[in-house]
């Protein structure tokens, strides 16, 4: 890893004392991209090295990341330097410090903000990069910072549009927060600044004041008009209600609304003003059916709205316990490693606090290994 550093080093001062060439710099540019969160992989290079992951062709696989979209700001400093910003989303399930899992699908947000290191200038075709950049994690109540350090390569499409693809890793400086391997891939294109033309000033006449109406207050019952809303989440194929279901309530103002459902399938939203709103549901990373709510709904003669929803996951469910032998008392905070033996996959989850209990999702048609 040392010598990782002193050639990003070295690459680093031998960019800088070529940069001041006439080549013009890259304009304000904005960028989409996608990309894969890898949470997986540093955990095993920091448990059996990196050698023996490549060699064991232990490498997190596409198909097992999580993924998200994100928008990207650069500006040249230098034709070799790029400022850059990223605003980063997804749905994941975050792997916290100690290799344990949080349980459930949720919004992580980063923001980070650094520079691009160019080996070549914007007017050839493709130009690797090194990348150097501090970033913000905010995921539920996990929040912290983290240095980023990486590469990646710009393909020029034609003037002022770039592909950019990119792969970094991201060392964390919170305790709070894990290592993290980063991929992605996106298109960006630039702004050129227009100039400004001069408005010739028309003096006008002052118009005569209106009379303006003061409008009607709304109806007392319609500014009151409250409601509680019970949303049932039940398995589809068993009628079963589902624990741990998170539930998002979304108003067509674009306010936001979540609650996880409780041990009878059940996720509650208390005095609820009257507007149509959307409910859906994730849980295991899969997604609920939807349904709606419409303003109609607050003129029920009850104070609670019901609505149900239905979740198909065609993965089984694994429930196991970790114990003291001696004891038979159940032991948590103990890391479980489960092997998809058939699709070369591994899982972590960690077992609970007091029973020792531990779940996991289990692909159908295959065969598991469990430590």
């Amino acid at each position: 890893m040392k010598n990782i550093f002193i050639l990003i080093s070295l690459f680093t001062v031998s960019a800088l004392l070529q940069a001041q060439s006439i080549n013009k710099k890259k304009q304000t540019t904005i960028g989409l991209h996608f990309f894969y969160n890898d949470f997986a992989t540093p955990v095993l290079v920091n448990a059996n090295g990196l050698g023996n992951v490549i060699s064991n062709k232990q490498w997190n696989q596409a198909q097992n990341m999580e993924g998200g979209f994100g928008l990207d700001y650069l500006q040249g400093i230098t034709p070799k330097i790029d400022a850059v910003g990223n605003v980063n989303a997804s749905w994941v399930d975050y792997l916290k410090p100690g290799n344990v899992l949080y349980g459930s699908s949720n919004f992580l947000l980063d923001v980070n903000a650094g520079v691009h290191i160019k080996l070549l200038t914007d007017k050839h075709t493709f130009s690797p990069f090194l990348i150097g950049k501090a970033g913000y994690t905010n995921y539920k109540n996990i929040s912290g910072f983290s240095v980023h350090t990486g590469a990646g390569v710009q393909a020029n499409l034609f003037k002022d549009a770039f592909i950019l693809a990119t792969t970094e890793y991201r060392f964390k400086l919170s305790n709070s927060l894990s290592n993290q391997l980063y991929y992605s891939i996106g298109i960006a294109t630039s702004f050129p600044k227009r100039t400004k033309k001069q408005v010739p000033i028309v003096l006008e006449k002052k118009p005569e004041q209106e009379i303006t109406k003061t409008p009607e207050p709304k109806k007392v019952e319609e500014q009151q008009l409250q409601k509680n809303i019970l949303v049932n989440v039940l398995d589809e194929a068993t009628g079963q209600p589902l624990q741990y279901v998170d539930v998002l309530l979304k108003s067509n103002d674009g306010n936001e609304y979540n609650a996880t459902t409780n041990a009878d399938g059940k996720a509650i939203f208390n005095q609820m003003k009257a507007a149509d709103y959307s409910i859906s549901g994730r849980l295991n990373k899969i997604d609920a059916t939807t349904t709606i709510i419409s303003t109609n709904d607050f003129t029920i003669s009850t104070n609670q709205i019901i609505k149900d929803i239905t979740h198909n996951d065609p993965r089984f469910t694994l429930v196991g316990n970790t114990i003291e032998l001696a004891t038979k008392q159940g032991v948590g905070g103990t890391q479980v490693t489960i092997t998809n033996q058939t699709q070369s996959s591994t899982a972590f989850v960690n077992s609970e606090n007091g029973n020792g209990e531990f779940r996991s999702q289990l692909e159908s048609e295959s065969d598991f290994s469990i430590v």
